[in-house]
């Protein structure tokens, strides 16, 4: 079997409760990935929109990941590069995990899909 090339890295962050009751960045993971960004705008009744979701495979191999249980639901995910600050935040809303039940057993990859959000601007 081919397995999948991650060819992108992201960042997940799980994020923490600060004392206002406001998010911060608690744990930073690297994980390799494919990220496939959506992009959209809307505009009506005087109000514009960005409407860019976005999906990405996981590579399953990954520590963090194992460690969690592919309990991922409900983190962040950073989409930029490490030298530039990037506004491409998204909330992880759904997890599918691929597994190949009928032969090995063995999980293939995970995808994940995204819905934009707002960014965290300082860490815990």
């Amino acid at each position: 079997m081919i397995g999948l090339d991650y060819k992108d890295t992201i960042y997940i962050l799980d994020p923490v409760l600060d004392e206002y009751g406001s998010e911060k960045i608690g744990r930073l993971e690297e994980v390799q990935s494919l990220f496939i960004q959506r992009t959209g705008y809307d505009h009506s009744d005087n109000e514009a929109d960005i409407t860019s979701d976005a999906v990405a495979y996981l590579d399953p191999a990954n520590s963090f990941l194992q460690e969690v249980s592919y309990g991922i639901q409900g983190m962040l995910i950073n989409a930029g590069y490490a030298e530039d600050v990037s506004d491409e935040w998204y909330r992880i809303s759904d997890v599918t995990i691929a597994q190949d039940k009928l032969l090995s057993n063995q999980i293939e990859h995970i995808k994940i899909s995204l819905k934009k959000t707002a960014p965290i601007g300082y860490v815990s």
